[in-house]
């Protein structure tokens, strides 16, 4: 295989995961670059020749699971590495993208702290063992002074028909 141009592709349909995660790698120092149309994908790789790809298995189009099925028996790209991500982390979708060459698979929300350090680790640009960040409920068992928490509100009650919430009596 020719030197590797790209250090991570990032394939996910949702356009909020797809720039976090390009942002977060890019902040890191990363060369990454996020393909949102998964028909796009083989063609993208096989021009940037990445270290890594990220997949999403959840994807119209092509899934995440046969885009990692054609990599990693494809003779040009089966060294590249691949994580599976979803927000369906049921068992079997875990064991059967170990059987088609995933490296790794990282359940929806993933800690964007440490997804750099995994994925530098992976491609071998530190000395870190290819791991899974710790879910982000187990971090927050125990966080440390000073921790910056983020929080998801999936809906709420009560505000008017444009959906701002009224502020609190004094």
């Amino acid at each position: 295989m020719a030197e590797n141009k790209m250090d991570v592709i990032i394939i996910d349909d949702d356009p909020i995961v797809g720039q976090l995660g390009l942002d977060v790698l890019k902040d890191a120092g990363l060369r990454a670059v996020w393909i949102s149309e998964s028909r796009q994908a083989i063609q993208n790789i096989r021009e940037k020749l990445p270290k890594l790809v990220m997949l999403d298995i959840m994807m119209p189009g092509i899934d995440g699971m046969s885009l990692c099925k054609q990599i990693k028996t494809d003779p040009e790209l089966k060294g590249t590495k691949v994580i599976m991500v979803s927000g369906k982390s049921m068992q079997a979708e875990q064991e059967r993208a170990k059987r088609i060459g995933a490296d790794l698979f990282l359940e929806k929300p993933y800690d964007v702290d440490a997804l750099p350090k995994t994925i530098r680790g992976m491609i071998g640009l530190e000395d870190a063992a290819p791991e899974a960040p710790p879910a982000p409920e187990a971090a927050a068992e125990n966080p440390p002074p000073g921790t910056v928490f983020t929080v998801q509100i999936w809906g709420s009650r009560g505000g008017d028909a444009s959906g701002a919430a009224a502020a609190p009596a004094d």
